[in-house]
């Protein structure tokens, strides 16, 4: 897939702990779905730099992974897990690309952070 940016759509540096909403054509694994929700676990220097991520599934069996229960706030319907490392080039992290939804408390990120070793 070719992606056009738009003239407002700057790249810019997520903050770690941060719940996006991902379009998976940016990320460097083979999602089966078009978008899913991504927790920032690490950000880099600059925007030539790939953003680890970790994404959330809905199938509870996962493992390794971290709970995750529904959060209205995050956009997060289902309970699910936050099971799968991903990364994604700094320079495709734009506004068209992902949907902020809000941030984990410090707690939940360092438990999947710790969980997948980040």
């Amino acid at each position: 897939m070719i992606t056009v940016f738009g003239p407002r759509d700057d790249p810019y540096l997520p903050n770690p702990g941060d719940v996006y909403w991902v379009d998976t054509s940016i990320l460097d694994n083979h999602d089966p779905k078009s978008e899913r929700p991504a927790l920032v676990a690490r950000v880099p220097h600059s925007l030539t730099g790939r953003i680890i991520l970790v994404t959330r599934t809905t199938d509870l069996t996962r493992t390794p992974g971290v709970p995750s229960p529904p959060d209205r706030r995050l956009q997060l319907n289902k309970p699910g897990i936050w099971g799968y490392v991903a990364s994604a080039e700094a320079w495709l992290w734009t506004p068209s690309m992902v949907t902020r939804c809000g941030f984990v408390d410090a707690a939940d990120l360092r438990a999947v952070r710790q969980e997948f070793q980040l």
